[in-house]
């Protein structure tokens, strides 16, 4: 199956196009690629380099997207409700307290660019299987006998739920 069309030359300038053959498919793929850039970025995060996410997070377009691209907007959500877990749901016996802090700073530091996002989002075709996603065959905190459950997907619930509702005020 053909995904996508050879470089064209248009206006002088070069772009690369995708042929909308079958759409579920070009949504799977994009949203495939921003998985796998998320999954760089939290692991990153976790083992404590924290200049990659820092780079993504705090850049002065962190709010911008393109509306027509729903992997953009569930990668941006992804980081968000990550961050949210790590600094504020998951059991601090859990989180190392430095991971906790700096996810509460990258939140604190990234309001601005947040609320254009927000005010901004599209909330007509947005699904919570596509932030879900995101998450699956994903163990962000391992498991313990004293905590043997992991309430990411209650606080994907909730985190998705808040940012519809946000959206829509």
């Amino acid at each position: 199956m053909k995904l996508f069309n050879t470089h064209q030359k248009q206006n002088n300038q070069y772009f690369t196009h995708f042929t909308p053959v079958n759409a579920s498919v070009e949504l799977e793929y994009s949203l495939q690629r921003q998985k796998e850039k998320f999954l760089y970025i939290i692991s990153s995060f976790l083992n404590q380099r924290f200049n990659v996410i820092e780079k993504i997070v705090l850049n002065e377009y962190w709010g911008y997207f393109n509306n027509d691209s729903i992997s953009e907007i569930f990668f941006h959500l992804a980081i968000n409700s990550f961050l949210y877990y790590i600094g504020y749901r998951e059991e601090e016996t859990l989180v190392k307290v430095n991971l906790r802090e700096k996810a509460k700073e990258l939140i604190e530091k990234s309001k601005n660019s947040n609320s254009f996002f927000y005010d901004n989002l599209p909330t007509e075709n947005l699904k919570k299987e596509h932030l879900f996603y995101f998450y699956k065959n994903l163990e962000i905190i391992p498991r313990t006998e004293e905590y043997p459950v992991s309430i990411l997907s209650d606080v994907l619930h909730d985190f998705f739920i808040f940012s519809v509702l946000l959206a829509s005020c």
